[in-house]
């Protein structure tokens, strides 16, 4: 049993290197999410995001997206929500 019940990730410099993720690594977070919400949080704005990285929101629980410099804060949960 797991004492967290979410884990954020961030985007630029720990999940993407280069503006790329590996599919190792995306496979480590798919086999993580299991009862825990998988959260990916990034600067990028999400049109850049879904742009840049199409079909990565699929992976995560819920994307939260600051546009920097914009004062711009967007959530989108991509798992349906089960009671608990």
């Amino acid at each position: 049993m797991w004492f967290f019940r979410a884990v954020a990730f961030d985007l630029d410099g720990t999940l993407a290197l280069d503006d790329r993720i590996s599919a190792s690594v995306l496979a480590a977070v798919d086999a993580a999410r299991g009862d825990r919400a998988m959260v990916l949080v990034t600067g990028r704005i999400q049109d850049h995001l879904d742009r840049d990285f199409p079909g990565l929101a699929e992976h995560f629980d819920a994307v939260v997206s600051t546009a920097s410099g914009r004062g711009a804060c967007t959530t989108r949960s991509t798992r349906p929500s089960t009671p608990s």
